[in-house]
């Protein structure tokens, strides 16, 4: 229910914040054209692939030519090549988050083959580390935690299953799309596993305060609105939100709830003096 909510508010903001978009502007201003730069805006363009520019005989991996491409334009000159041990302790942190043992920086000083870093390169990323180091971004996208938030903070005692299920995925290298429609709808696929049903933690991966919810309903509105910031800015680029408007209508509420309830508890005690 939560999701088909969540999706639903997601739609009418995008709808609603153009329409008020449009409401603010004058009758010239709806007119005009958007500027060059408000569509050109990098979120809203395919990734177009730029010819390889040319570049030393040294540097043969596309990105180093990129890099000297435009260490040339500044003038600048490349670093020294890093010694084998370097590589290797830079390999072994930035994909696993680990250093190298000392039998695994012995064997891999020892060899000498061509083909020995591909090597090195395609064992850790089999490594199940590797999901542990890289899956944390995610999580940080998904604001996973193990409790609530709040001055509660309740634990979640199944809240590792999600976690575990991120885990899997880069391990498993799973294709980005597959990836999010598992988190978004994976109880409504047509293949639903344990692990598409896990996956649908993201939706409720958020702060929750948990405690009077049903004294507070206002708050749904603002996990939906957690969501739908969370959807935009770590899948689409964007920064969408819901418009912020006052909260004086629950305010009133409440307030004409507790004028309700003092002048009952003063009618009974009235009845009871009489």
């Amino acid at each position: 229910m939560i999701r088909h909510t969540f999706v639903a508010s997601l739609v009418c903001v995008s709808g609603l914040a153009a329409i008020g978009s449009v409401a603010g502007l004058s009758a010239g201003q709806q007119n005009s054209e958007l500027p060059a730069a408000a569509r050109n805006y990098w979120a809203f363009k395919l990734p177009i692939q730029a010819p390889l520019p040319e570049a030393s005989v040294r540097f043969q991996h596309p990105i180093d030519r990129f890099l000297e491409a435009a260490r040339q334009e500044k003038s600048l000159r490349p670093a020294p090549r890093a010694a084998r041990l370097t590589l290797l302790r830079r390999a072994y942190l930035d994909l696993i988050g680990l250093p190298p043992s000392p039998a695994e920086s012995a064997a891999f000083l020892a060899d000498a083959s061509p083909d020995a870093w591909e090597r090195l390169i395609d064992g850790l990323l089999a490594s199940p580390h590797y999901g542990e180091r890289w899956g944390r971004h995610w999580l940080d996208v998904a604001r996973y935690a193990d409790s609530s938030g709040f001055e509660q903070d309740y634990d979640r005692p199944n809240a590792w299953r999600y976690r575990d299920y991120v885990i899997r995925s880069f391990n498993q290298d799973k294709p980005y799309d597959v990836f999010l429609k598992e988190q978004f709808a994976g109880d409504e696929l047509d293949t639903r596993t344990d692990d598409t049903l896990i996956a649908t933690g993201f939706l409720r991966a958020g702060p929750r305060v948990a405690f009077r919810e049903k004294d507070n309903p206002e708050r749904r509105y603002e996990y939906l609105d957690d969501l739908i910031a969370t959807t935009g800015r770590g899948v689409l680029g964007l920064t969408v939100r819901k418009r912020r408007r006052t909260t004086r209508r629950f305010t009133r509420s409440r307030r004409a709830r507790r004028r309700s309830e003092r002048k009952s508890g003063r009618s009974r005690r009235l009845t009871k003096r009489s």
